[in-house]
């Protein structure tokens, strides 16, 4: 959606657009636009134009957002950008398969290759342990240092031209598996061969994109978040059926409310992106304390229906409800005031 206005006098001319009332910060152009419409955006908008002689204010426009139609739109890919370091600060995504029938994935754990992409500091020697958690237990159930030595290094190979996943360099010290998991809670820790820490990727690939039986559900990734290459970034890629609701969260606080972890990002922010063909990225929504955005109940509500554990009222962890069409997306989590670090846990949910 664009909001223009138009003025006749002398110029130049400034614009201020307000919603509900509220001056919306950086909107002070002729044109006001929302990339992506969402709930959240419904709501009374006006403009005030002035020139160095005076103002004139707008009549407001309402502006209506209709509920998201249901679709079978499914999560292809789910990828995440982090620092891997040691202990509690090593990176785990985890992620849900649902439904009876089993799911092939492709899962790697992707460091020296991002070098050649112009990341610094990458993970030289990144090892790849996939677990499942059943009840109160968690176990390993493979482990993969290079990708190289995996006995099916040929149905990877086809696999990731298959799924769009960029070559790893021949040799490298990136790590992969090609496996199929039944339904059930997963989650895959990324850490240094010897000990050693860096930047890397983790990606999780549905290899059986034929199959609607079995979904990802869902990817949360626990890490440490810093500034610059240091910020977490997740991310999926929404298929071409329709459009897919989704619960995202980057959690801070609450993470050590309910893990008793040490050292969490005191003030996450959240920013989704949308990758564009050419590469550039248009943001699409951003947030930064869960219960200011007026839809926080719905927020609140649909966390609950899905099972995700609840967040404080009025903390500083940052979360809403996302419709997004068909394409590749991100999820920036890094410290609202820019400079803060931590550790925080980035969530992206499915919402049926």
């Amino acid at each position: 959606m664009t909001l223009s206005v138009g003025a006749e006098d002398a110029g130049p001319f400034t614009s201020q657009w307000f919603k509900d009332g509220v001056a919306i910060a950086g909107a002070s152009s002729a044109d006001f636009a929302l990339p992506s419409v969402q709930l959240s955006h419904a709501g009374t908008y006006s403009v005030t134009t002035s020139n160095p002689f005076g103002g004139a204010a707008s009549d407001p426009a309402t502006l209506v957002v209709g509920q998201p139609e249901p679709s079978g739109a499914r999560l292809l890919n789910l990828s995440t950008r982090a620092v891997s370091f040691t202990g509690d600060n090593v990176l785990i995504p985890g992620f849900v398969i649902n439904d009876t029938t089993g799911k092939k994935l492709l899962i790697r754990v992707v460091g020296p290759t991002l070098g050649g992409f112009g990341v610094n500091g990458v993970l030289d020697d990144p090892m790849l342990t996939l677990k499942r958690t059943i009840g109160n237990t968690t176990f390993d159930i493979a482990t993969n240092d290079n990708w190289g030595s995996n006995p099916n290094v040929a149905d990877i190979l086809t696999t990731n031209a298959s799924v769009g996943a960029f070559e790893l360099d021949a040799g490298s010290g990136d790590a992969a598996l090609l496996t199929t998991l039944e339904p059930g809670q997963y989650s895959v820790v990324a850490q240094g061969a010897d000990g050693g820490t860096g930047v890397a990727i983790v990606e999780l690939y549905d290899a059986d994109a034929g199959s609607v039986n079995a979904r990802l559900v869902n990817i949360s990734t626990r890490g440490f978040a810093g500034t610059g290459d240091q910020v977490m970034i997740p991310g999926f890629i929404v298929s071409a059926e329709g459009p897919r609701t989704l619960l995202v969260r980057a959690v801070g606080p609450a993470v050590g409310r309910f893990w008793n972890f040490g050292g969490v990002m005191s003030d996450p922010k959240l920013i989704v992106n949308r990758t564009e063909p050419n590469g550039g990225n248009t943001p699409i929504l951003t947030q930064d304390n869960w219960g200011d955005i007026s839809t926080a109940v719905q927020t609140a509500q649909v966390a609950e229906q899905i099972g995700a554990f609840p967040l404080a009222a009025g903390g500083r962890d940052a979360a809403f409800v996302i419709t997004l069409p068909p394409g590749v997306y991100t999820v920036v989590g890094s410290s609202a005031d820019g400079v803060g670090t931590g550790i925080v846990l980035v969530e992206v949910y499915i919402v049926d």
